[in-house]
């Protein structure tokens, strides 16, 4: 999910870029991300915590409890350890400040290697940037 143009963009040149990954849609609220979370079935779901409507969080949360193995990735210009362990208690395999967004095609990578859904770390600072606007949710498989 990332309701940013610029940011969608950026997403999705970095995830499709090594061939690996194909990004399957990208949404700017969380119903319309959960309903192609359960539509597509994708193996991996990024979810910014803004969205122009309903959250990121809220929306791995349910996409988890309609595909349980789905892998969540939830990052956010704005992160702060609140938002870090409501992300995790979401199910989020990793959460990650956007000023961390060419981690990306790394951390996919590693997931796909792995398969494992419990891989934990945060790629967030220690202290968050200040706040954008910038917002949505995207996922791949």
């Amino acid at each position: 999910m990332e309701d940013s143009p610029h940011v969608g963009e950026r997403l999705t040149e970095l995830i499709e870029e090594r061939g690996e990954h194909v990004v399957l849609g990208c949404f700017d609220t969380a119903a319309s991300a959960v309903e192609h979370i359960a539509a597509e079935q994708p193996d991996v779901a990024i979810f910014d915590i803004r969205l122009r409507e309903g959250n990121g969080i809220e929306a791995l949360a349910a996409a988890k409890r309609l595909r349980p193995e789905l892998m969540g990735i939830v990052m956010s210009s704005d992160m702060t350890l609140r938002h870090e362990q409501a992300s995790r208690e979401a199910g989020a395999v990793r959460v990650l400040d956007k000023s961390a967004l060419d981690e990306i095609p790394s951390i996919l990578s590693s997931l796909s290697q792995a398969g494992d859904t419990r891989d934990t770390r945060s790629s967030a600072p220690a202290r968050p940037p200040s706040a954008r606007r910038d917002s949505g949710s995207q996922f791949t498989s």
